[in-house]
Order: structure tokens, then sequence, then C-alpha cells
């Protein structure tokens, strides 16, 4: 097999009742219970704040909504963020592959996951507020997770962020309230609490706001590693047609030619990244993998014994 690329990642005031140090212990333990009780109902959410008249500076009102049931905020998330993308599905059609009974939720990897099996790239953005604002900008709505809990006692929640208005408030496709506003500082504390984990499904044709080609060929290599070369080549050339002295691309849909046997592509590719670099072993040893395929056995071996 051909050599691949690197598969590279809070007093506010309180008022104290003096009876309240002579608390039964069974009452103290009674209102903990209460309280624990009221943060881990479901997938709890944030209240809704007023915007004071704030305007919107930028909401994707397209993005689809699915009020999510018990648990679903993953599949209903999910959903949004596919069809946004072109993608025909459904919270129910997403669930038997992402919903983890035991866990009463869905992880990340299946997350991901999900969106590689619907021809799309899943792909993580750096843990900033501005890259979620700049994916939105160039149209394309972000899966976030927050924790609506405590570090201790987490309650994790799959939400879409949708837009933002110009006070800095989000808003959020969430649970089950279509058009949720909330401030950016208490979206900032649920979101740091989750690791700061924002992802966007993109096409094959489409590059990441944050014009990031490093993590971006990163993420395109993961697509080639599980085989599907079609979507992978599309994002090489994609890379290419803005950027087309990538050496890193170029090496990328070369594999992809080789993988879709088109050895006389793959062995030009190869090639070019000879010339560039002729130090370059990874791609010398795929060119001989090329030529031998084209049964130009003894180039294959004098190109070879250059590097041994």
């Amino acid at each position: 097999m051909p050599v691949s690329i690197n598969r590279t990642r809070r007093k506010e005031k309180t008022l104290v009742n003096r009876n309240l140090f002579f608390f039964r212990p069974a009452k103290v333990l009674v209102i903990v219970l209460l309280c624990i009780a009221s943060l881990l109902t479901g997938c709890s959410l944030p209240r809704s704040v007023t915007t004071d008249g704030a305007t919107v500076e930028i909401e994707l009102n397209t993005v689809p909504f699915f009020p999510q049931e018990e648990y679903q905020c993953g599949p209903a998330a999910l959903a949004a963020l596919l069809v946004s993308s072109d993608v025909v599905t459904l919270p129910d059609l997403l669930s038997p592959a992402l919903y983890i009974p035991k866990r009463h939720g869905t992880l990340q990897l299946e997350m991901i996951a999900s969106i590689r099996s619907f021809n799309r790239v899943p792909y993580q953005l750096r843990p900033e507020v501005d890259d979620i604002v700049g994916e939105l900008r160039a149209g394309r709505p972000v899966l976030v997770l927050q924790n609506l809990g405590l570090n201790i006692w987490p309650v994790y929640h799959y939400a879409v962020v949708i837009g933002v208005l110009r006070n800095g408030s989000l808003i959020l496709r969430s649970g089950t309230t279509e058009r949720l506003i909330i401030e950016r500082d208490t979206f900032l504390n649920s979101w740091e609490k989750a690791g700061q984990w924002a992802m966007v499904a993109l096409k094959g044709n489409e590059l990441p706001a944050d014009h990031d080609l490093a993590r971006y060929l990163s993420a395109v290599s993961r697509i080639e590693a599980i085989g599907n070369s079609q979507l992978a080549e599309e994002c090489y050339k994609t890379v290419l047609t803005r950027h087309p002295y990538n050496d890193l691309a170029v090496f990328g849909l070369a594999n992809t030619m080789f993988a879709q046997a088109n050895f006389t592509a793959a062995a030009t590719f190869y090639s070019y990244l000879l010339r560039r670099d002729p130090t370059r072993a990874e791609a010398a040893n795929n060119l001989a993998e090329s030529l031998a395929a084209l049964h130009c056995y003894q180039l294959a071996i004098e190109l070879l014994d250059r590097f041994l």
C-alpha cells in the first residue's frame, strides 16, 4: 500500500438565614438531592434571555428544527446540521447508529462517523467563538457540545448554533426550543465545560472558513483512510483549485488516484512531487508502486535503488 498523509488535533451575594445552620441533616440531604435532580432532568436547557432590542447580525433561518425527545439531543442536532448540508435524513433515522442506551446519549465519535457516512467532511473548529461566527458567515450552522451541569456532575447537551446578535449573544436550535437566545458569557461557560467542541459538515467542494489548510487536509486524510476515495479526491481538487502548489493536496490526490486504480494519473502526480523535492522518499515509494502497477518494473526498481 502507498504511504498515506499523516493522520494528524466562573459571589453572587447570598442572604444566609441563621436558621439554615439548624437544619436537620435529613432536610439538608433532601434539598441537595432536589438541586441535583433539577440539574439532571434530561438535557436541561438554559433559559432564553431578552435581547434588549439587539439586532441580529447573522441568522441562518433555513436551518431545520427537530425538537428532541428525551436523551435524543444528539440525533436531533446532527439531523439539523446534515439537512442544512443537503442531506435527506431525520433524527429517527440517525438515532440507531448514534444513541448509546447505557450512556443515555451520544459520543462525539459517533457524530463524526455519521457525518462521514453521509459523504461529508466532519471538520472540528478551533476552540474560538470567532471560528463559529466565521462558519455562520459562510452560511453553515455549527454543531456544539455544552455542559449544562457542573464540572463534577456534567449534563452534556448537543445544540446547533445558527446565528449571532450584535451584542454577542448566540442563537441556537436547542432541545425543544427552536430559537434559543443565549448570552455570550453563558454560552462560553457551558461550552468550555464541555471541552469547546464544535464541528461543521463540509461538502467536497467547500473549504472551512478559517482557511486552515493543514487542519482541513488532516480531516480529509481520514476520509481517505476509511476508503472514500471519491470524496477525498473532490476535496483535494477543491484545495488545488485555490492553492495549486499545496504539496500535501497533490500527494493526497495522487493517493486517491492510486486507490481508484488510476495508476497513470497517480504516477504523474508523484513524479511532479519528486521533481519539486527529489529527496521525498514517500513520493518515490508511491511512484514505484504506481510504475509496478503499470508493469514498468525496471523503472520501479531503479527508482527504489536510489533511496536504499
